[in-house]
């Protein structure tokens, strides 16, 4: 256990700061006006800050990640990242949308996300196919829900929306770059947490919660392992 929280306490910090960024995003909607303008510039500050920390520590925790390139030594076989994958899936079929277009894509990514489950679950590599279908589906999801948040007359309604959505899909993009055989281990765990934290400071105040929700979940199960790699001195 010991060795476990050393290794991963940015996880725990992470999860943290997304509940109390949660909290003070509720503090902030608590002071708007009857037309929904926010009005909170405490709160925005102290968010700001508290984003601040979180970007310090995550990328001083992911600095030292060099070597340990090959994906069995990353992802070994995890129950808690097939049931990240599984709860994602459930995110993403309770935000279907209402065109045929974007339920198509949801349920394609659901499946897909279904059939990552059981690779996280082996420990076996997946075909490049899973992780890139993923980012498709990211990436057309961004596009539909931009379109829809550039109609907010204030930013901070959406901003963190906007970012969960924009670091879920960078995650995913690294993971096809490890089952393409070119990881990158910072970027990938950089990505991954603070897509666990933007996705728990949105989860309170958006249309989608349990979108943001499962994908915090796949965000904190799916990251590659966060051990240093020790120097050999000769």
């Amino acid at each position: 256990m010991g060795k476990w929280l050393k290794q991963n306490w940015i996880l725990l910090f992470a999860v943290a700061a997304g509940i109390l960024g949660g909290l003070l995003r509720a503090w902030q909607f608590s002071q708007a006006d009857e037309e929904g303008l926010i009005d909170g510039t405490v709160q925005s500050l102290l968010l700001a800050l508290l984003s601040a920390l979180v970007l310090a520590a995550v990328a001083w925790k992911v600095y030292p990640l060099t070597g340990r390139k090959k994906y069995a030594s990353n992802f070994p076989p995890s129950v808690p990242g097939a049931l990240g994958c599984v709860l994602a899936a459930i995110g993403v079929l309770t935000s279907l949308g209402s065109g045929p277009l974007s339920i198509f894509i949801s349920i394609f990514a659901a499946v897909d996300l279904c059939l990552l489950a059981y690779y996280r679950a082996t420990g076996r590599k997946p075909s490049l196919l899973l992780p890139g279908g993923l980012c498709i589906y990211l990436m057309l999801r961004l596009v539909i829900c931009y379109q829809l948040w550039c109609s907010e007359p204030q930013m901070a309604q959406y901003l963190f929306s906007l970012m969960g959505s924009v670091f879920v899909l960078l995650s995913a993009y690294y993971d096809a770059a490890f089952c393409a055989g070119a990881p990158h281990r910072r970027p990938h765990a950089l990505c991954h947490l603070l897509a666990l934290f933007c996705c728990l400071t949105a989860a309170g105040y958006t249309d989608s919660p349990l979108w943001y929700l499962g994908f915090a979940v796949w965000a904190a199960t799916d990251i590659c392992s966060l051990a240093r790699v020790r120097k050999v001195t000769k």
